[in-house]
């Protein structure tokens, strides 16, 4: 696995912290507030309309 490094404003840094449970990662918090859900969801939809 990879890291990107993003910047964040101070204050949504400071929403991130503060969600964020004793020994979770942001990306772990990132996740559990996001979800792994498809990065395309409506890939499919899109691709039909070209068939």
């Amino acid at each position: 696995m990879g890291t990107t490094t993003i910047s964040l404003s101070d204050e949504v840094y400071k929403i991130l912290k503060a969600q964020k449970m004793e020994g979770e990662s942001f990306s772990d918090l990132i996740l559990r507030k996001f979800g792994k859900g498809d990065l395309f969801p409506h890939s499919d939809q899109f691709l039909a309309s070209f068939l």
